[in-house]
């Protein structure tokens, strides 16, 4: 997670990164094919914004909405034994509204976008 120093302590990024690593394997081993080719799998959260739960209850109480919505941005790369890029995406999410419980937690928002890019990525993969 490039930068993430800057939105998130370290136990956040873990948990977050370590949580899109097992999305990522559980839905590529779901998906995958019986090809016989061994594929490395690049995975960057390029941009993370996180959500500040206190200024979302404030708003939520005020306007009846939460304004801070967070999101992330995800680069997925997968490499043959070759070094051939078999497959390449690039995924942006902005937290929305009908994610309410997450407007409420810091991260959730990073991790509704990691695991909605990794069911895309698995997906690409699978129609390879």
């Amino acid at each position: 997670w490039l930068g993430a120093e800057s939105v998130a302590d370290k136990d956040e990024i873990k948990e977050v990164t370590t949580r899109f690593q097992l999305d990522l394997q559980r839905l590529i081993k779901a998906t995958a094919g019986v090809t016989g080719q061994t594929i490395t799998i690049k995975a960057t959260i390029t941009e993370g914004k996180t959500v500040s739960p206190v200024l979302n209850v404030v708003t939520t109480v005020l306007l009846f909405v939460p304004v801070d919505r967070g999101g992330a941005v995800v680069e997925l790369q997968a490499v043959d034994q070759a070094g051939k890029v078999v497959a390449a995406m690039m995924y942006r999410y902005s937290g929305e509204i009908m994610e309410f419980g997450a407007n409420f937690s810091k991260t959730a928002q990073i991790q509704v976008a990691t695991q909605r890019a990794a069911e895309r990525f698995a997906n690409l993969l699978a129609d390879k």
